[in-house]
């Protein structure tokens, strides 16, 4: 990699890798906060002053000083401003949240109702990608002032799936777009394929799902409430192996996949699954979690590109990690590449080219 950057150029750099690292740590701090369960425990406030409340409780517990200016510059745009009061009945008036699903248990997985406490922040939607500020990610964050039930799948302790605001939120925009026969790789508890259903522009849901307990679990307490059964099928069949060798791109208008509990555990099949889209170009794929997946892309792309500018010594054939074998993938992919600027950087980084760079990377 041939890398020629003037002295503003390398200044531009520079604010897109703090930017990077600024991102990394309010990742690890919101977290932190949704793993530890952390709610404001607090009565009578006024509602107009409920929000300023929340965000600053939760500043208190990150222990950030607000008196400090670029403390609480970056605070208030990464934590107040992505911060949103929502309405519990907005959710509970979601055709799927109206079934009757009852709480059972099947060997290693429990069907489950958890839920938020009032004032306990939760993540909302997918993030958002500021382009124009240095590649900036911002997490949308919710939170009810009432208690709030969802329906979870848990397997082991560990929350497979759930239909709480998140899954609602993320799972939108396929909901409104899909039409004709529909494909979804990853059964969860079928609220995307009822949802889809429920539209007269779809004709046909197929979904697979290899774990044999999961279709046992829906069959026999979700399915039957379904009022679209006819439009959905399950068939018990690895994801992967069936998007290589069935005719997808005869069969179906829209796949959707959802195979992975979180971005980083999505990231390394997200990658397989690109060159199996980049054949059925007749087929809109949808994957859950995608941006910040392609996020997580553009970090290691800013990693390798820091390493060359500053010509560190790193040997490129070891690996700790997935993040260090995409990267070493992603130097040996562009090892005669040529940038003479910060716009070539900057063209690099955009989800198109991020995309086209990893499917670049898989099909070499």
């Amino acid at each position: 990699m041939k890398i020629t950057l003037s002295k503003k150029d390398i200044e531009e750099f520079n604010k897109l890798v703090d930017t990077k690292e600024v991102n990394l740590s309010v990742a690890d701090m919101l977290n932190e906060m949704y793993a530890d369960g952390f709610y404001i425990d607090f009565d009578g406030i006024e509602d107009e002053n409920e929000s300023d409340y929340v965000y600053e409780t939760m500043m208190d517990y990150y222990q950030i000083d607000l008196e400090d200016e670029e403390n609480n510059s970056l605070a208030e745009h990464y934590f107040h401003e992505q911060l949103h009061k929502k309405n519990v009945s907005e959710y509970e008036g979601n055709p799927y949240n109206k079934l009757a699903i009852p709480e059972v248990k099947k060997g290693n997985l429990e069907l489950k109702y958890l839920h938020y406490e009032p004032y306990e922040p939760f993540p909302l939607d997918e993030i958002k990608v500021n382009k124009d500020h240095y590649y900036e990610e911002l997490s949308q964050i919710g939170y009810f002032d009432k208690e709030y039930r969802y329906l979870a799948l848990i397997d082991k302790d560990v929350i497979w799936m759930s239909i709480n605001p998140n899954e609602i939120e993320t799972m939108k925009a396929m909901i409104e777009e899909a039409n004709g026969n529909v494909l979804i790789c990853g059964l969860g508890l079928g609220y995307l394929a009822y949802m889809l259903s429920l539209k007269d522009e779809v004709k046909s849901v197929v979904i697979l799902e290899n774990n044999k307990d999961i279709i046992s679990i829906f069959n026999e307490n979700i399915y039957p409430l379904l009022k679209t059964k006819s439009k959905i099928k399950i068939l018990y069949q690895d994801a992967f192996v069936y998007l290589k060798e069935e005719a997808i791109s005869k069969k179906y208008n829209y796949v959707y996949v959802d195979l992975w509990h979180d971005a980083n555990e999505g990231l390394p099949m997200y990658l397989r699954l690109l060159p199996i889209e980049e054949k059925c170009k007749n087929v809109v794929f949808h994957y859950w979690l995608e941006p910040s997946m392609i996020a997580l892309a553009r970090r290691c792309l800013i990693t390798l590109l820091f390493e060359q500018i500053n010509k560190l010594d790193v040997d490129y054939s070891k690996h700790e990690n997935f993040t260090d074998i995409l990267i070493n993938n992603l130097y040996t992919y562009l090892l005669d590449k040529e940038i003479s600027s910060y716009r070539d950087i900057d063209e690099m980084l955009s989800d198109e080219e991020i995309k086209k760079l990893l499917i670049g990377v898989m099909t070499k």
